[in-house]
């Protein structure tokens, strides 16, 4: 279905993007703008700006930016189509298909979801039919209540060879797309069903959307696999999907934590067991995909893998990754022969809480590890965990924590705190040398010295390495009130004859002549800059931050506070095209005394000199009227 430009601009338009934004990142009002931890990147600072007035986002940290559409397809991996269908569907807006052809799904993602639901209906019908009685029955011996069965669309398929694929074929979806879905596979006697036989868990991403499926086998014949899952497709990535998620996001947000399982029956059951802020890697190591997405809705983690030597393989590779992205992580160990699915079963809720208060930190859990193999004593042994240690908490990003583990590190080694600091320290130097290197060139700036330059050449001196970083507050903004209504520029032009000359730095020109270009064509700039690919990056990039900035709520502007807003632009705007032009006019007479050293008689610069000043006079007369600073 191909969405009409009518559809996505009234999603823009009626969308409210912190409302939508808010579901998913906790944001405190700040000014005229909305401020919280960026949801794309690891942080706990605020640098993540939504700005209700302008539609737009915009993280100062990672560089994330756009309008509510571009959000939601970023944060739920979604295209464009699906980004619009799920707000127009948030904020009751019809759906118009631009080709009028409202009734055919003609995107093959689209079609491929549809037939991966019609088949999980029809492993959960089949579950409750006469046909997967011994399913059910194997699934209620695990003490898997009906309830929870079709809440987490738990099926079975039939021992048949194609019975989804006849059922699917009534249902109108061609070959090509259930086996996309992965649901068929064609051999010499035609297609046939790629699960039978087992009980199937329904996959589904943080949407809901059934995605993929794991299919368990219901008897002990190890000739045959326990588990067959889904192959990868164009709706599923393993290692971008988390089983229960959809399920547990709200409680993940509510308590500030999540839990993390191995497989699809020890997640069930936890949840059963009123313990619903659970996911499962469901069988794979974790990715880094996996806890991205994770750690949209906390980054608190405790890891319950399988107490068995796998399990504990599992949760150390699961260490290096999580705490890479800044996770606050745990580790739960269970008795050695048993895994959560078990555990609970056995002993209850409570019990299981109390292992996860006793969660420990994950430096604890791996000297723990480290102590059962090898020799504590040996100076060498120590030597290799230290180094080990210290390269790991190095990932941590947050670099105040990292005092706190060399304390612990050096009561567990019996080693001075002093000397994994030292040995810390010349690791960082060696790694970071280079980049120190290159930060303090980008900090130098060249000076302004030379008394002979003219004006037109001013423009020049500025060679930024940021290009916001180089304009003047002046200029700032007025490029800030030119984003924010065609008035503004039409105050800057016709009122005080604005020219583009005035602008000192060639940043600010190119920055202001691309916004008059777009005010000149009617073009909505606050879409160009979230959508337009045909506009300079650069200059994208910087305008859009400059529109999240609030400096007209700075303590200088204060006194306008009680105008009108249009009074109040206006105002700024007299101030700063004033303030532009005595900085124009020093330059130029610095320029001219110059001049006049080495011709003292000359009285036509003498002259200019005269007229330059009797100006600064008449604008510092007028700025005293403004009282604005």
């Amino acid at each position: 279905m191909r969405i009409s430009r009518e559809t996505s601009e009234q999603v823009r338009n009626v969308a409210d993007i912190v409302d939508v934004i808010g579901e998913f990142v906790r944001l405190k009002k700040k000014g005229s703008n909305y401020f919280g931890p960026c949801p794309f990147h690891s942080e706990k600072t605020a640098s993540f700006s939504v700005s209700p007035e302008r539609g737009i986002y915009k993280c100062f940290g990672c560089g994330k930016s756009g309008n509510v559409i571009n959000f939601v397809m970023e944060y739920h991996t979604l295209n464009f189509p699906e980004a619009v269908r799920m707000l127009a569907l948030k904020f009751s807006i019809p759906i118009i298909d631009s080709d009028e052809r409202t009734q055919k799904v003609d995107d093959k993602r689209e079609l491929v979801l549809m037939a991966l639901n019609a088949a999980s209906e029809f492993f959960t019908n089949l579950l409750f039919s006469e046909t997967g009685k011994n399913a059910l029955q194997y699934l209620r011996n695990r003490h898997f209540s009906d309830e929870m069965i079709k809440k987490f669309n738990v099926g079975y398929s039939a021992d048949s060879w194609d019975m989804l694929y006849k059922y699917l074929k009534k249902k109108s979806f061609e070959e090509d797309t259930l086996e996309q879905a992965g649901l068929i596979k064609r051999g010499d006697k035609g297609y046939f069903d790629m699960f039978r036989g087992r009980v199937m868990f329904s996959i589904k991403d943080n949407l809901g959307r059934i995605v993929a499926f794991g299919a368990r086998r219901m008897n002990d014949d190890d000739s045959q696999p326990k588990y067959i899952n889904s192959s990868q497709s164009i709706v599923y990535d393993k290692s971008r999907t988390l089983y229960a998620l959809f399920e547990a996001k709200n409680s993940i947000r509510n308590l500030n934590y999540s839990i993390m399982v191995e497989g699809y029956a020890d997640a069930l059951t936890l949840h059963q067991a009123g313990i619903s802020n659970v996911v499962a890697s469901s069988g794979t190591s974790l990715t880094n995909e996996q806890l991205q997405l994770l750690g949209r809705y906390s980054k608190k983690l405790y890891i319950v893998y399988d107490g068995d030597q796998a399990g504990l393989k599992a949760t150390e590779r699961g260490i290096d990754i999580a705490i890479s992205q800044g996770y606050e992580l745990f580790i739960v160990r269970l008795p050695e022969k048993e895994d959560p699915d078990s555990f609970v079963r056995e002993h209850g809720k409570e019990e299981f809480d109390q292992y996860i208060k006793k969660g420990q930190n994950f430096l604890e859990f791996l000297i723990q590890i480290y102590r059962t193999r090898g020799d504590f004593g040996s100076p060498s042994y120590k030597s290799e965990i230290a180094r080990s240690l210290l390269k790991l908490i190095s990932k941590i990003p947050d670099k105040l924590q990292h005092d706190d583990y060399f304390r612990i590190i050096a009561s567990h080694l019996n080693l001075s705190e002093n000397q994994l600091i030292t040995l810390y320290k010349e690791k960082e130097v060696s790694n970071n040398a280079a980049a120190v290197k290159a930060s303090e060139e980008n900090i130098t700036k060249k000076e302004l010295s030379n008394d002979s330059l003219n004006f037109q050449e001013i423009q020049f001196i500025y060679s930024p390495k940021s290009t916001i970083d180089s304009l003047l507050p002046e200029e700032k903004l007025i490029i800030i009130l030119a984003l924010e209504s065609k008035n503004n520029i039409n105050i800057l032009f016709d009122k005080y004859n604005f020219s583009k000359n005035l602008l000192i730095t060639s940043a600010a020109h190119k920055l202001f002549s691309l916004i008059v270009e777009l005010s000149e064509e009617n073009t909505d700039i606050n879409r160009a800059l979230t959508e337009d690919e045909a506009i300079d990056p650069v200059l994208k990039e910087s305008l859009i931050l400059l529109s999240m900035l609030d400096e007209k709520q700075s303590d200088k502007w204060e006194n306008f506070g009680a105008m009108p807003n249009e009074n109040k632009s206006a105002t700024i705007i007299k101030d700063c095209v004033f303030k532009l032009e005595l900085k124009a006019l020093e330059f130029e007479r610095k320029r001219l005394t110059a001049l006049l050293k080495t011709n003292s008689i000359d009285t036509k610069i003498t002259k200019q000199i005269i007229q330059i000043d009797e100006r600064r006079s008449q604008i510092n007369d007028e700025l005293i009227g403004n009282d604005s600073f």
